[in-house]
């Protein structure tokens, strides 16, 4: 992982860019599926690798400016620990939410409630990049019961990203 506190500033950085690259969109939604050959990642990589530093496989990312909620297993949300008491001293929250192989109810129940609570309806996504794997097709099935909206941000994400910042020279 990058050092917590760059990805925090890269965080912040966002933040302060949202209205400008992702202004019709309540969160960024980074699914990160199972590999395959098939799939197409690139997005999901960079979005990954420029705010944490790593790319977690198999995990689910949602950004807003101020609250990440982080999918993923009990390792991968080990590493971002330190991350999370980062961002509280510059009151911003990452919640995250530990998924078990079952992949259970209340596992998705607990991260649409805390959407819920944060009002987000509509994600950003990377249109071209069509996860697969079973975290990924479960958290489709309820973001559409549940009436989110997708539109694609990808030319957004990706002149964003392009701006060096501090950080990256």
């Amino acid at each position: 992982l990058i050092s917590n506190h760059n990805s925090v500033e890269r965080w912040h950085y966002l933040e302060l860019n949202w209205s400008k690259y992702l202004s019709n969109v309540d969160a960024v939604l980074v699914k990160d599926g199972i590999e395959d050959d098939e799939v197409i990642k690139l997005k999901t990589v960079a979005v990954q690798s420029w705010l944490y530093g790593f790319e977690f496989i198999n995990t689910i990312s949602i950004i807003t400016p101020k609250t990440i909620i982080f999918f993923g297993n009990k390792e991968k949300n080990k590493l971002l620990e330190r991350f999370r008491s980062e961002a509280i001293k510059v009151s911003k929250e990452v919640v995250l939410i530990t998924k078990t192989d079952k992949l259970e109810n209340k596992e998705y129940d607990d991260m649409f409630k805390a959407l819920a609570k944060l009002g987000v309806k509509t994600f950003g996504i990377f249109g071209n990049e069509k996860q697969k794997g079973r975290i990924i097709e479960l958290f489709e099935e309820r973001a559409t019961k549940a009436g989110h909206v997708e539109l694609d941000v990808s030319a957004s994400v990706q002149e964003m990203l392009s701006v060096k910042d501090a950080v990256a020279i």
